[in-house]
């Protein structure tokens, strides 16, 4: 929406508002003021009405004192019948009329009534032969001669549809005596009758202005309305009127329509005028420069134009602007340089690592160089952060970037390299024009990490592994030269970490297979493809004391399928809480086998994800199974995988609730995670695992004094330790001497079912010092059979 839009938005409804409450304030003013004007208006119109009926009456006066004074009424009184007379005062009569009305047309009439009260004379000027005196005319004659009236004074209005005017006078044809109240013998009553024009020519206009007749009656009549207006016209004569019921209302509307288009022209002229100005001193101006800055962000104009005549506010703004334009183009250079540079460490980051890929891709697609990636990733530096604090992790970080790049561009040789910052603990290197192998680059890099890294005199117990794919051989994208190098490097990870995997078409069936997998367990029927097996864990008298229950699948597509190759994917898709549960009910539900085999009350561990501890439903879900079985809650152990880290709240919690319902804690593949001896303390841990390859790494390098020391903490804290991978008397009785508890391994016995348990056992194989007797007399090591890498 444009400036000027918004404004009118803004100013019409104001405007609109005051103007209506003003017109609103003037309507209620107008309308008392209408109201009294009105009825002014009718009080001038009975004026008129009083007015035109005195003018009248004065001619009906006039008319009867002429007709009085000529000597022919007195004679006319006394022989009636002399029909000369009567002729002479007929022309009489039409001549005053005319005289004094100025109209020979005007009806005038002439009526003599005798003594007897009879009428013994009658003439008007119509013209009509057979014209005659009105009955109402003749019962006025009767209240002349009764005295309920005056006829020397009144005039009466006989209707207002006769419209006659008429006045009376007894005449006697000898002067009457002044003591005589009553008229002679020979009195007769004159009585002139006129049409009054003038007073019916108001009248009527009165009743078509105001649509309504006029009342009319000889006493007096009151106002009845709002509007409403009475008055007396004559001496005994009082009229009243009263406008229709529409006309009042019929005038406030057209006030109030006055009123209406009167505010929305004023409104209008106003908005139009406030527009022009705003417009041509405030938004004209602004939107001026606001199409000179689009122009420049466009890259259409590099400056501002100069200040014109728009005034000082908006002058000032196209200074601020400019000053904010240069600070911009500042900023946007430093961004520039900022956005394509990871802050911590000063190389490249992801954004800008994607666009070289792009850009070194679309050259050697040219050229049909070759172009190498190497995917890095840093193992345990979570320690660091949890160790040393965040400040220590983000200098570690740095330092491996500028190493790793020293390291690079010492052994590229002249090709073009780049080394970015891809996440948290991952880099990646870009080599360009690399005619020979890549690994003395990666194995270079490796070395730093031989013994850990070194920062200044102290080393920090990271590792790397590196994955290498490389174009056109493993992709023809960026996108997909990325993943597989990230394929490789999980590989190197899986095969024991600190070590340089280059991508081959294995990685990618096993990637496959992978895919393949994690479809196939969107349709697993655990009762028919899942199995329990049973692991041996023997004292230091190696007397089986103990089992942990370990997961197998067999699929009806791909066979078994270790659980190192299905539980990441499980982990990963949400399966795990659905898996763990299937066997906790079945681990229990075989613990009354297992004593019977082993003939005691063996401790039973269950593998249980640290990612199903954030779940509040598995402490009640293993109460309940462990009271349907009757299993005895202290002989079980929940072995906890690191998939979420300890330092969650619902996981402490989740412990604790294990901890009150009897059951034991086990950290399972202690050393090969990032559980601290930390963790451990703090969340009062009943036994550690120590995992096979972390002893193999202490026990080849002779660290048996830190093997012990770390037993020796464990004892103190009151924490039993079980060493996994025990497959040699060598290593037996290394542990042996170091303190450990208890020994896990295929030295000791396999994986097995219920029922091949219970033939190992009847074979004298749960309680057998001696087990390692014969390895140590002819020095050689037991070897499990075939690859059980992951199957514990």
């Amino acid at each position: 929406m444009t400036l000027d839009r918004r404004v009118l938005l803004l100013i019409l409804p104001v405007l609109l508002a005051g103007y209506a409450l003003a017109a609103s304030l003037v309507y209620l003013a107008q309308r008392e003021t209408l109201i009294r004007l009105e009825t002014a208006r009718l009080e001038r119109q009975i004026d008129a009405l009083e007015m035109a009926y005195r003018s009248d009456e004065t001619v009906a006066r006039s008319v009867l004192s002429v007709l009085d004074a000529a000597p022919e009424l007195p004679a006319l009184l006394r022989d009636h019948r002399e029909n000369a007379r009567i002729d002479a005062l007929a022309r009489r009569l039409e001549d005053t009329v005319t005289a004094l009305m100025g109209d020979r047309d005007a009806f005038a009439s002439l009526a003599i009534f005798a003594p007897n009260r009879s009428m013994t004379y009658y003439h008007d000027n119509s013209g009509d032969p057979f014209a005659g005196i009105s009955q109402e005319q003749v019962n006025l004659a009767g209240k002349q001669w009764t005295g309920e009236t005056s006829p020397s004074r009144d005039i009466y209005l006989t209707d207002g549809h006769t419209s006659l005017l008429v006045v009376g006078n007894i005449v006697e044809d000898e002067p009457r005596s002044e003591a005589s109240a009553q008229p002679g013998s020979n009195a007769a009553l004159v009585q002139v009758a006129i049409r009054p024009l003038r007073l019916l020519d108001i009248w009527s206009k009165i009743e078509a202005a105001y649509q309504t007749p006029i009342e009319m009656g000889d006493q007096p009549l009151p106002a009845l309305a709002t509007l409403s207006g009475a008055g007396r016209i004559g001496s005994a004569t009082y009229v009243r009127i009263t406008p229709h019921a529409d006309y009042l209302p019929r005038l406030l509307a057209r006030l109030k329509i006055f009123l209406v288009v009167g505010t929305l022209a004023i409104s209008l002229v106003s908005i139009g005028v406030l527009l022009l100005l705003i417009r041509t001193f405030v938004t004209r101006p602004i939107a001026e420069l606001d199409r000179q800055a689009s122009e420049i962000v466009d890259g259409h104009r590099n400056d501002f134009d100069a200040a014109g005549r728009s005034g000082i506010e908006v002058g000032r703004l196209r200074n601020n602007l400019k000053i904010l334009q240069q600070k911009t183009r500042d900023s946007l250079a430093r961004a520039r340089a900022a956005t394509y540079t990871d802050t911590l460490t000063a190389i490249p980051n992801r954004p800008h690592f994607n666009i070289m890929a792009e850009e070194a891709l679309a050259q050697a697609q040219l050229t049909g160089a070759p172009l190498t990636l190497l995917f890095l990733d840093i193992h345990h530096f979570k320690l660091i952060n949890d160790r040393y604090g965040h400040a220590v992790g983000d200098l570690v970080l740095a330092n491996v970037a500028q190493s790793v790049e020293r390291v690079v561009l010492h052994h590229a040789h002249g090709a073009a390299a780049t080394v970015a910052r891809l996440s948290g603990d991952e880099f990646a290197v870009l080599l360009s024009v690399v005619e020979r192998d890549a690994s003395p680059i990666a194995d270079a890099i490796l070395d730093l990490f031989s013994d850990g890294f070194a920062l200044g005199h102290d080393f920090y117990p990271v590792g790397i592994s590196i994955g290498i794919a490389s174009y056109p051989d493993h992709a023809k994208s960026v996108q997909e030269l990325v993943a597989n190098a990230d394929a490789a490097m999980q590989e190197a990870k899986a095969r024991g970490r600190n070590r340089v995997v280059h991508f081959s078409d294995e990685i990618e069936t096993e990637r496959g297979r992978a895919r393949l997998i994690q479809g196939e367990m969107t349709r697993i029927v655990p009762d028919a493809e899942f199995h329990l097996v049973y692991m041996p864990i023997s004292d230091r008298d190696g007397t089986i004391g103990a089992c942990e229950a370990l997961l197998r699948w067999t699929s009806p597509i791909f066979g078994p399928i270790s659980p190192a190759d299905f539980m990441p994917l499980a982990e990963r898709n949400g399966m795990f809480a659905e898996i763990d549960r299937w066997v906790v009910d079945h681990a229990l539900s075989d613990y009354e086998h297992l004593a019977e085999t082993l003939g005691t009350d063996p401790f039973l561990s269950i593998n249980v994800s640290s990612a199903e501890l954030t779940e509040t439903t598995l402490v009640p879900f293993l109460r309940e199974r462990i009271k349907a079985y009757g299993v005895p809650s202290p002989r079980i152990v929940i072995e906890l995988t690191e998939t979420v880290p300890l330092e969650n709240e619902n996981v402490f919690n989740s412990i604790v609730a294990l901890r009150r319902e009897g059951v034991h804690i086990a950290m399972d593949d202690f050393g090969a995670g990032f559980t601290s001896v930390l963790n451990l303390l703090q969340y009062e841990i009943d036994t550690i695992k120590l995992d096979r390859y972390f002893l193999d790494h202490l026990i080849e390098r002779k660290s048996i004094d830190t093997l012990q020391a770390l037993i020796s903490l464990c004892h103190a804290e009151n924490m039993h330790v079980v060493a996994e991978g025990i497959d040699s008397a060598e290593k037996w009785q290394t542990l042996i001497a170091a303190g450990c508890d208890y020994f896990q391994g295929y030295g000791i016995g396999p994986p097995m079912t219920i029922a091949e348990l219970r033939d190992w056992a009847a074979a004298g194989n749960v309680h057998r010092p001696e087990r390692f007797a014969a390895a140590t007399n002819c020095g050689r090591a037991i070897t499990p059979p075939g690859d059980f890498r992951g199957m514990t």
